[in-house]
């Protein structure tokens, strides 16, 4: 168990004794600075992680997720407390340390401690009573307000929809014998409740501008979807893509409106997405990599043609790499990537890059080994390559990777064609050259799947 404990505003005196009582049953006591370290001192004896007032994102994100990591890995073996200045729930390093912990140790029990916070420091030390409504801010957008005496909460809930607040939590004597806290928000309530309003994480960024992220989902398995991506898919008010794909992330998937579509129709979802982005937070999902042979070249392509917005790109596992997993074979030497897809390619062009790449000795790896048009032949394709290679050259057939109806088979240049009926365009094909060897059956068949070797 985690305990975030409230010191108060620095004086050894003003700790409560359930903060002092939380301390001393703790095995363990982290605190962010050494002001904090002095006050524990008097019950316990702390341990500073240091927290660096730095600018860099990806720099602060990996000091949080090895300071949560640290905390996370003590509070699994009794109780351990974080100390702070304050309240640990008012502007407070406890709060990101507890939504880091939240995202990454979803295992850990987080309870806090509430301190006398500087806010009725303040108003202790200057003898100001506060007898109306008051505003505190850091100067960020207002995403939270709390009404107090609410004795008309449901009425006043209302109220406050109208202002974009989309969240509600009703409270009522707190920390007493008959205390109350529920997410029902009743009609009546008592002189000692409060209403906790707050905006959703998407609702906020939406009032402030419009966002796209184009994602890439990976190949299948919702397994394969990077954090960064279940963000932006948990962030947006719209998300925008094929059944299919959207069916992969529905885990995931949480107030978002669904915009779906077929198989095609790309011009038609990158407009649509360009038009929501500009005001709302708007998820086009891609399948793999959105980079690679995904939807963010036709995406920004239009938003050129649309004007200045926001857009946000977000890498995912490619098809090819989920293909040489689960074939075991790494590709440790040069190889060249061709769609057959005439509607990406004009046919005289694929024929040209397969010869080239054939004879240049490249491993070979066909994406859309079959078009929708059918202009251009598979087995076309592999007679060209087969000018170059011999019939014993290794070849890897991966059809839906990481998803259902996924088949793996690893097979030869001369006996590829056996299988032509099976190839479609959820097909990956790897073609080796002459420093390639027969890759074996060590991998183990997960339950359901099919997986087939011939040599």
């Amino acid at each position: 168990m985690l305990i975030g404990i409230g010191l108060g505003p620095g004086n050894a005196d003003l700790l409560t004794l359930a903060a002092v009582k939380a301390l001393r049953e703790s095995k363990k006591v982290y605190v962010p600075g050494k002001m904090a370290a002095e006050l524990v001192a008097h019950y316990a004896k702390a341990e500073i992680l240091d927290f660096p007032m730095i600018q860099d994102e990806a720099e602060l994100s990996k000091l949080w997720g090895n300071n949560a990591r640290i905390v996370a890995d003590e509070a699994r073996e009794g109780i351990v407390s974080f100390a702070v200045i304050g309240d640990p729930n008012f502007f407070s390093t406890f709060s990101h340390l507890r939504r880091t912990i939240e995202e990454n140790h979803p295992d850990i029990d987080i309870i806090t401690v509430p301190g006398v916070s500087s806010i009725t420091a303040q108003a202790a030390r200057t003898n100001v009573s506060i007898e109306g409504s008051f505003i505190v801010s850091d100067g960020s957008p207002i995403r939270t307000k709390i009404i107090l005496k609410t004795k008309n909460p449901e009425k006043t809930k209302k109220e406050l929809t109208k202002e974009g607040f989309d969240e509600f939590i009703y409270a009522e004597r707190l920390f007493l014998e008959n205390e109350k806290v529920t997410f029902d928000v009743p009609q009546k309530g008592d002189y000692f409740s409060m209403l906790v309003a707050r905006r959703s994480k998407s609702m906020q960024t939406s009032q402030l501008r419009g966002k796209l992220y184009i994602v890439g989902i990976g190949p299948g398995a919702i397994e394969h979807l990077t954090r960064k991506a279940e963000n932006a898919l948990i962030e947006s008010e719209y998300i925008i893509g094929n059944g299919t794909y959207l069916d992969q992330i529905a885990p995931v998937i949480k107030n978002s409106k669904i915009i779906r579509s077929g198989m095609g129709g790309e011009i038609e979802r990158a407009k649509k997405a360009v038009e929501l982005g500009k005001d709302h937070v708007v998820s086009l999902i891609s399948g793999g990599d959105a980079n690679v042979y995904g939807m963010a070249g036709l995406v920004l392509e239009v938003a050129e043609k649309a004007g200045s917005m926001d857009i946000e790109v977000i890498p995912g596992v490619t098809a090819l790499s989920a293909a040489a997993s689960l074939l075991g074979a790494p590709l440790v030497n040069d190889f060249a990537v061709i769609s057959l897809s005439d509607l990406l390619t004009p046919n005289e062009i694929i024929e040209r890059r397969l010869n080239s790449a054939a004879e240049a000795d490249f491993a070979i790896v066909i994406y859309n080994p079959k078009s929708r048009s059918r202009r251009h032949n598979f087995a076309e394709a592999i007679e060209i390559i087969r000018k170059y290679r011999c019939d014993d050259t290794p070849v890897g057939i991966v059809k839906s990777a990481a998803r259902e109806g996924e088949t793996v088979i690893a097979t030869t240049l001369g006996r590829i064609m056996e299988y032509n009926d099976l190839i479609d365009m959820s097909t990956i094909v790897l073609i080796g050259n002459s420093e390639s060897r027969l890759w074996d059956n060590r991998i183990i068949t997960p339950r359901g799947y099919q997986r087939k070797y011939d040599y």
